[in-house]
């Protein structure tokens, strides 16, 4: 489903998105957006899918912030657009079709 997604958005098939880069958190994050895309995941929806019981001690929106950047950055490097994950302002995130 995921791959059928990224061939949507224009990437090929033999480019997919390497996962294995992703921290634990960074790829339940990233999995949770794919799950939601075209809805925007609020901020604390995602602190309860990367820290999960443990969101209300370690939840920070800066936190979050730098998780998606580092999501970003691992994208980047691979030669993909980081604008298909949108901050969505004082809501959450969202990933969208380009």
């Amino acid at each position: 489903d995921s791959v059928n997604y990224l061939v949507k958005l224009g990437f090929s098939n033999h480019h997919v998105i390497n996962t294995n880069m992703f921290t634990t958190q960074e790829l339940a994050l990233w999995n949770y957006l794919l799950e939601h895309r075209h809805e925007v995941v609020s901020f604390d929806d995602a602190a309860e899918v990367v820290w999960k019981q443990d969101s209300d001690d370690k939840f920070s929106l800066y936190s979050l912030a730098k998780l998606v950047q580092s999501i970003r950055t691992k994208l980047r490097a691979q030669n993909i657009q980081t604008n298909i994950l949108q901050t969505i302002r004082k809501r959450g995130y969202m990933i969208v079709e380009l």
